[in-house]
């Protein structure tokens, strides 16, 4: 299992972040005959992604973060099951835990490790 977390900075994941998913792509394989990338790991694994941001919105403006994860760790390296979350009006001062976003996120993180 995968499990990768970031605050959102500046629309994006961290810079720390960034540069450990991209050394993910020396798992891509050749391309098949369809044209679609192929994986170099095992098949079988299972990845986690939870994005934090201010933004009391921020999972809608930045939903393009979850479709990016998901279609790297699913389509590209073949992850046989994915779970992308961005837990929006995030407040560093604060507690994730009370909120209910993130209560929503962890018990689905807790079923996801679990499983």
């Amino acid at each position: 299992m995968l499990l990768l977390g970031s605050p959102i900075y500046m629309g994006a994941e961290t810079g720390l972040m960034k540069c450990f998913v991209d050394r993910l792509y020396a798992f891509y394989g050749p391309t098949d005959q369809k044209g679609k990338f192929t994986s170099r790991l095992a098949p079988g694994k299972r990845g986690f992604v939870v994005f934090t941001c201010g933004m009391s919105d921020g999972d809608k403006v930045y939903h393009y973060l979850n479709t990016r994860y998901f279609a790297l760790l699913f389509s590209n390296l073949g992850f046989k099951d994915v779970r992308t979350f961005i837990v929006a009006g995030a407040n560093p001062n604060e507690d994730l835990s009370a909120s209910h976003r993130a209560k929503v996120m962890l018990d689905e993180a807790k079923r996801f490790i679990q499983a």
